[in-house]
């Protein structure tokens, strides 16, 4: 049953409405910050292309840091740069980030209660095709319970915040 208190975009149900995937609306939303606060960054483990965040970095440039395929070292530098008064947006994979780096994203994120955005893909959604990703069913269930943390998964593009 659906919570009808949720404040959900009116035309989330609506067929006749052009679906956009999820990332493309994440990469959006990460030029359109970027564009506003100078203080918005974005760090990405070797996924620039696959969780829409080339955007940002043709958009704004010098503000993304490829960290390769290290998703560990990503958070902790995201968490350094959070503390140091930079607002990042950390993207990959979900079943990479948190899945393989909790302990991380605990002692360097949530400890310091650092401004980080943790942005984790394909976390078990269905695809456009109806499978699921092969990521399976890692969603940030296992990080739900580091402190001073908050989570929102996404449903579509639509759900993106009303302006």
């Amino acid at each position: 049953m659906l919570n009808t208190n949720l404040k959900l975009n009116e035309n989330l149900f609506n067929e006749t409405v052009e679906q956009k995937a999820v990332r493309d609306g994440f990469g959006q939303a990460l030029v359109e910050l970027g564009e506003k606060n100078p203080d918005v960054v974005v760090l990405t483990a070797d996924l620039s292309e696959s969780t829409r965040v080339e955007g940002f970095c043709r958009e704004i440039s010098g503000k993304i840091f490829e960290v390769g395929v290290a998703e560990q070292n990503m958070v902790a530098i995201a968490a350094g740069l959070a503390v140091s008064g930079k607002i990042p947006f950390a993207s990959s994979y979900s079943v990479f980030s948190p899945g393989k780096n909790l302990e991380t994203i605990r002692t360097t994120i949530a400890y310091n209660r650092a401004n980080v955005k943790l942005a984790g893909h394909h976390s078990g959604i269905l695809t456009r095709s109806g499978r699921r990703h092969p990521s399976g069913n890692r969603r940030f269930s296992p990080d739900a319970n580091t402190p001073w943390n908050d989570h929102f998964s996404p449903l579509r593009r639509l759900s993106k915040p009303k302006r």
